[in-house]
């Protein structure tokens, strides 16, 4: 619960920016990944959300621009924060919180409007964009939950386990946990 909250206040100050200054470049942010589809091991370091990123106000050029943009935009709205509490990933903005230890991923996404949240995630390898949407991947995974039970979220998670032990041992292997959930 502490993760959450801490989570939701970044969350909420980066909306409050957005209110405030309607040339910020960004729409919003949502929770993603495991946690957020209760799809979760029990030993998470980590919570993953997205945010949406006009795309006709990203950096143009690169797309080695969009992660330094984007911690620069969560800096100005969080600062309560140091800035090297938002680290810059290849693909995405680390926010590291001092006391919990907490680190939050966000995925910047480009977003043209499109309907269910449809966005474009860049590939960090490619720069190709893969369309894609966080709020149709929690709808799917809750349907499922609700037609196959606990037992559903519990499967994932045995395979999730299994990923890390082989990884463990091989660190070739690739098998991305979001295919899981599918």
């Amino acid at each position: 619960k502490k993760h959450r909250d801490q989570v939701e206040a970044l969350r909420e100050r980066l909306e409050r920016k957005i209110d405030d200054d309607l040339d910020y470049g960004l729409v919003k942010m949502l929770h993603a990944g495991s946690v957020a589809k209760g799809t979760a091991l029990r030993n998470v370091h980590d919570l993953d959300t997205a945010v949406y990123v006009k795309a006709a106000e990203a950096p143009t050029g690169s797309d080695s621009q969009l992660v330094p943009w984007l911690a620069e935009r969560l800096y100005e709205a969080n600062t309560n924060m140091s800035r090297d509490q938002f680290v810059e990933n290849p693909h995405c903005v680390t926010v590291r919180f001092k006391g919990t230890g907490l680190d939050v991923d966000v995925v910047p996404v480009l977003y043209e409007g499109g309907k269910d949240d449809r966005c474009y995630l860049v590939r960090k390898q490619t720069g190709d964009r893969l369309l894609t949407s966080i709020t149709l991947h929690l709808r799917f995974i809750r349907e499922r939950k609700a037609t196959y039970g606990p037992n559903f979220a519990e499967l994932i998670r045995l395979t999730k386990w299994w990923k890390r032990m082989v990884n463990e041992r091989d660190e070739d292997f690739r098998f991305k946990s979001f295919m899981i959930e599918l």
